[in-house]
């Protein structure tokens, strides 16, 4: 990592819209080696993937039971551990976020509030900086809006068990595609493939790569398109995906 990047922090914001795939290649490609490179920001990102999938999680139930305890405490707890810094937006619930605050919030709102609000319409409350945030008992998980296709379309077994069959790459099989991809990823041409397959997510085919983290404790998963190249990656989803076991992996193409 350079000299210029250690010194540009990273909001939870901007990982939020990188989950999101709100930010151009170039940035996210950027943004994803501070990942792979930095303990620290893989473990804040590890989180706020954890916090998306709880909510994937609650989509998917078609039961109306409330929200969980234990995934309000999660999110309250992202909340309270987060530093203070300005906020660029205030939510109010029954209304679209504006612009006009300015007092200090909690980081890790932008984030949340990108991934809560927006995603299924819960209140977070939220007091001053020197007061603890105060979450809302949460919606009914039948009225839950988050939309299984923004994340993995696979769970974290079934994506980790790629590594113990041979890569499936599609049309990044070619070398010099897969290399251009990689690039297009953030990544150096030569890095090794752990796992791959083609799937259909958001009705086109796609590939799904998983690659190593500089950290050793976690990999990270990569859903592309099929043309994914130097100049446009494609990125459709990606997701650090913890790892202690580490089995034996493939060898890399």
């Amino acid at each position: 990592m350079d000299d210029e990047q250690a010194d540009q922090s990273v909001s939870l914001e901007q990982l939020a819209d990188l989950q999101a795939g709100l930010l151009d290649d170039a940035t996210a490609a950027r943004l994803r080696r501070r990942i792979r490179d930095d303990p620290a920001l893989a473990r804040r990102y590890a989180e706020l993937e954890q916090v998306r999938r709880d909510l994937h999680d609650l989509a998917d139930d078609a039961t109306a039971s409330d929200l969980p305890a234990e995934a309000t405490a999660r999110i309250g707890s992202a909340l309270r551990d987060a530093g203070p810094q300005p906020a660029r937006h205030t939510v109010v619930p029954g209304r679209p976020a504006g612009h006009g605050a300015r007092s200090a919030r909690p980081a890790g709102v932008a984030a949340a509030v990108g991934l809560i609000a927006v995603g299924i319409g819960a209140v977070v409350v939220l007091s001053g900086s020197d007061e603890p945030a105060r979450i809302s008992a949460g919606p009914k998980a039948a009225s839950l809006t988050v939309q299984r296709q923004a994340g993995m379309p696979w769970p974290d077994r079934q994506i980790l068990g790629l590594r113990t069959r041979p890569p499936e790459l599609g049309t990044l099989a070619a070398p010099e595609r897969l290399r251009s991809c990689l690039a297009g990823l953030g990544y150096a041409p030569t890095t090794a493939v752990l796992g791959a397959a083609t799937l259909t997510m958001h009705d086109r085919a796609q590939v799904l790569l998983l690659l190593p983290k500089a950290d050793g404790g976690a990999v990270m998963a990569l859903v592309v398109s099929p043309r994914c190249n130097e100049a446009d990656a494609g990125l459709i989803a990606d997701a650090v995906i913890p790892d202690a076991a580490g089995p034996p992996t493939q060898p890399g193409r």
